[in-house]
């Protein structure tokens, strides 16, 4: 009749060859570069640990959060610590009322301090990417990296951004852009059709249009500078999306289940502790044969969210 449209299928496009290759570079790495990638799998698990700020109680501008972070950190020893902001929150009373008692980027110099030599000797490899709520950096999204005097263990790193360990390809945006989604999208779901996790389903968004911030205009309060886009791009397909914000933690396949996303929550709440979580990248399950072997990323991985 055209007097509507109804739709029968969604298309998803699959990620083009090269990018598929890409995530794994095994465009131009053997299998014998894959093994090698792998190779520490072998003897033992690698572990990544997640935490996200804001890294104070509300009360005070101690660093309680953080200090328990760390300690947990000296028992653990991950191979790798992820830190992601805020870590001089602007919404925290102390900072809004001027009560510092330095310059807020004086501040953040000495977490990074403190993280620096709690964690020295232990080889254990520090990242840490700023939060569009940081006080002391720009708060405009893609973030720069935010740089601070320290040795060769902690590197830094931007936001939105990608990293590998060993073989598996991390992503990272530290904006709450699930709890901006939730408020944006429209879905139903189809008679017969199996419920799904809604908290997937807006993380999956983000890797079927290959964009960390896949939403405009953005929420309100947020910056968002469009004119790089290829910062905010999704340049591999990400084994595993880290997506820290205000709703609830959790961790689980991706609805195509090639990739695992993951809110590791906040580390305090309020006046309390909150999360973190533990990433385990587990050996190979096969030895390749060949260049088409499939390695089966989120098979391999497991997260665990603790409470600090």
């Amino acid at each position: 009749s055209g007097q509507r449209f109804v739709a029968t299928k969604a298309f998803q496009p699959q990620w083009r060859k090269e990018e598929e290759e890409g995530k794994t570079k095994q465009a131009s790495k053997s299998v014998q570069q894959l093994l090698k990638d792998t190779q520490t799998l072998e003897k033992r698990p690698t572990s990544v640990m997640v935490a996200t700020g804001p890294y104070t109680t509300a009360e005070n501008m101690l660093y309680w959060p953080l200090t328990a972070l760390l300690e947990t950190v000296e028992q653990k020893r991950p191979d790798v610590l992820v830190l992601a902001g805020p870590f001089v929150d602007h919404k925290h009373k102390d900072v809004c009322l001027g009560n510092v008692s330095t310059t807020f980027e004086a501040q953040y110099e000495s977490v990074v301090h403190t993280v620096e030599q709690r964690l020295r000797g232990l080889g254990i490899q520090i990242l840490m990417l700023p939060s569009p709520e940081d006080a002391f950096h720009h708060p405009v999204v893609p973030q720069p990296c935010a740089r601070a005097e320290s040795q060769e263990s902690i590197r830094f790193l931007p936001n939105p951004a990608q990293f590998k360990v060993n073989d598996v390809t991390f992503g990272i945006v530290n904006t709450d852009i699930l709890k901006h989604l939730s408020k944006q999208e429209i879905s139903r779901k189809a008679p017969g059709a199996k419920g799904g996790s809604r908290l997937i389903r807006l993380a999956s968004h983000l890797i079927s249009q290959r964009n960390f911030y896949p939403l405009f205009p953005p929420a309100k309060g947020v910056n968002v500078d469009y004119s790089h886009p290829e910062m905010l791009r999704m340049h591999v397909r990400p084994d595993v999306l880290i997506t820290p914000g205000d709703l609830n933690y959790f961790a689980s396949k991706t609805q195509d289940g090639e990739s695992v996303c993951l809110n590791p929550g906040r580390l305090s709440k309020g006046n309390s502790g909150g999360t973190y979580a533990m990433v385990t990248i587990h050996g190979l399950k096969g030895k390749p044969t060949d260049e088409g072997f499939d390695r089966s990323a989120a098979d391999r991985i497991r997260v665990d969210v603790l409470r600090i």
